[in-house]
């Protein structure tokens, strides 16, 4: 459980669903502009271009995955609750996202080790 820590008054609050709501459109929003999107400049340069005639384009089998598996990631991050059988799931993941991310190699290592010591 993510937040779980937390006293039981803050972790049912509304205002903590509001915020992890929040949270969560934020990060997907800068991940659809620095990842998904960065070949077109942006989420916006890339909703301008699709406001145009619609315009087709294959996507490498490699880059869905990639991109399926970060959108996970940040759902989890935002979760209030995570069941155990999804985590033990997305663990398996975990190595090839932080793989795929621009930081140093130590970073990579800190961050998979303290993500499986909590």
């Amino acid at each position: 459980v993510n937040f779980k820590f937390l006293p039981e008054h803050i972790f049912v609050s509304k205002r903590l669903a509001a915020a992890l709501l929040a949270g969560h459109a934020v990060a997907l929003l800068a991940l659809a502009d620095r990842a998904w999107c960065r070949d077109y400049g942006g989420f916006v340069q890339f909703l301008r271009a699709r406001a145009s005639p619609l315009r087709l384009e294959a996507v490498p089998a490699p880059r869905v995955v990639i991109l399926m598996l970060g959108a996970n990631f940040v759902g989890i991050c935002f979760a209030r609750t995570l069941h155990y059988q999804f985590y033990a799931w997305y663990f398996h993941s975990l190595p090839l996202v932080l793989w795929c991310i621009p930081i140093p190699d130590v970073a990579r290592l800190f961050l998979f080790l303290s993500v499986e010591s909590v």
